[in-house]
């Protein structure tokens, strides 16, 4: 009948094989639109289904076959379009999961004082819905539940022990928790009130037409998807206060072109700003020990991102499909990089890691499509410390050979002192295999200082000095 019905025939066969012989949930229909179920217990109605092709106004009645209707079944009134109103009877108890779901001609719906529960996405795109009541009986509110409704007002009676509303938007009842912000369509900016502590999961959800979000520095965590597909969300600042940044908190901003985040943040976690596309720069506190899978996936903008040192683990496809990424650093601290961090990242050519070769050697690297990383140009910030070579100088000519004990390369340095020690000249050959020849400019020196540093400054050997 709509989209429920595989769901609902593996649901069946499922408990086909688990109930009982002779117990069973038989759907029956009522009137010309509507499909229900004796409860199993048999005290009770619940309302399954209805006819896509309802208009206008439904009346659901308080009983069926003499027994009370308790509940709105899981997408119940799913794509009921051109429903206008319905009038939920005071039997009802609880309305669940997706009930009016895409119902997007709804425009008046009462919820009587017998419901305690309302399920995840019940009112999910209710476009035209612009005023709901919770009464005092309500206290529980799944999920997503007024998601993609934009021109909603949410009121809620006085009395009632769990939430509250302050200017149409759902909060808990001690007002420190948002809960839902459904009003996106007539008021794209939102500040959030001073004192909130947490945005609930989904809080924002799937608000497409928000442009600016104020959040104040009482604010401690930000739920996961808090602000989903909020893809007209431009910047968003975040207070050092908050401590938490949920999975997936900013998946699919596409307008967001920057962010800060506050130093309180010790995780970006999964999906924090997947599919980001505008974003183009990213400033992240030292802090931040993990950047977890899919963290940035799909940030096709993402041209600069600072690694602070305390990071210690990039996970899987973190900064997969990052198009504009062309170089990138990394800190020493990294002991761990999981598999496809940086695929489809084809402009990436260089990485620039503070650490030495044997550091970067001894990363847990993931095997699986990590070729972008592994033909990258790895510039090392530090070198390994490498164990000074005795030096033997062997007069030959007007010369002198220098040799190690090791094979090492480098450059063989000559320098000329004068007798109270003052530097009159250096003369340098390169050092290949470990020995050079070379001839210094004795002038007025009263001794030759003889050392060998590498191609990158290190000490080869200890400094070796003849007196004239």
């Amino acid at each position: 009948m709509k989209r429920k019905i595989l769901s609902v025939l593996l649901t069946l066969c499922m408990l086909a094989a688990f109930l009982p012989c002779g117990v069973s949930a038989e759907e029956k229909k009522y009137g010309n639109l509507l499909f229900y179920e004796i409860n199993e217990n048999g005290d009770g109605v619940t309302i399954t289904d209805c006819d896509e092709g309802a208009e206008g106004k439904m009346e659901i009645p308080d009983k069926i076959e003499n027994l009370p209707v308790t509940s709105i079944g899981n997408e119940a009134f799913q794509d009921c379009a051109s429903l206008t109103s319905i009038n939920i009877p005071n039997s009802v108890t609880s309305i669940g999961e997706y009930a009016f779901d895409f119902c997007a001609s709804l425009q008046n719906i009462s919820i009587p004082n017998s419901v305690t529960s309302i399920g995840d996405y019940a009112f999910f795109f209710c476009i035209n819905l612009q005023n709901i009541s919770i009464p005092s009986s309500v206290t529980n509110i799944g999920w997503n539940v007024f998601a993609d409704c934009g021109r909603l007002n949410i009121s809620v009676v006085e009395d009632n022990p769990k939430f509250c509303a302050i200017d149409g938007v759902l909060f808990s009842k001690d007002k420190t928790e948002i809960i839902a912000y459904a009003k996106e369509d007539i008021q794209s900016e939102y500040i959030i009130p001073y004192g909130t502590v947490s945005i609930r999961d989904y809080g924002f959800s799937r608000c497409d037409s928000l442009t600016s979000i104020t959040i104040p520095d009482t604010i401690a965590n930000i739920g996961e998807e808090a602000f989903r597909d909020c893809a007209s969300l431009t910047s968003i600042n975040i207070p050092n206060n908050i401590t938490n940044i949920g999975a997936g908190a900013f998946w699919s901003c596409n307008s967001l072109v920057n962010i800060t985040i506050g130093n309180g943040i010790t995780a970006i976690k999964e999906n924090t700003f997947c599919g980001c596309g505008n974003l183009t720069s990213v400033v992240i506190p030292n802090g931040v020990t993990s950047i977890d899978n899919y963290a940035f996936i799909g940030c096709d903008g993402l041209r600069n991102i600072d690694i602070p040192t305390s990071v210690t683990r990039i996970g899987n496809q973190a900064f997969c499909g990052c198009k504009s990424l062309t170089v990138i650093t990394l800190p020493g601290s990294i002991t761990s990089i999981g598999d496809m961090v940086f695929d489809g990242c084809d402009r990436l050519t260089d990485i620039y890691f503070d650490g030495s070769e044997t550091q970067w050697n001894n990363i847990d690297i993931g095997d699986f499509n990590n070729e972008t990383l592994f033909n990258a140009t790895i510039h090392y910030g530090r070198y390994d410390p490498i164990t000074p070579a005795a030096l033997t100088v062997t007069p030959s000519g007007n010369g002198y050979v220098l040799t190690a004990d090791t094979d090492y390369d480098g450059v063989a340095y000559a320098a000329s002192y004068d007798a109270d020690g003052v530097l009159l000249n250096v003369v340098s050959k390169p050092f290949t295999n470990g020995m050079a020849t070379v001839t210094p400019d004795t002038t007025g020196a009263a001794k030759i200082k003889f050392f060998v540093w590498t191609n990158t400054l290190q000490p080869v050997t200890l400094a070796k000095t003849i007196d004239l």
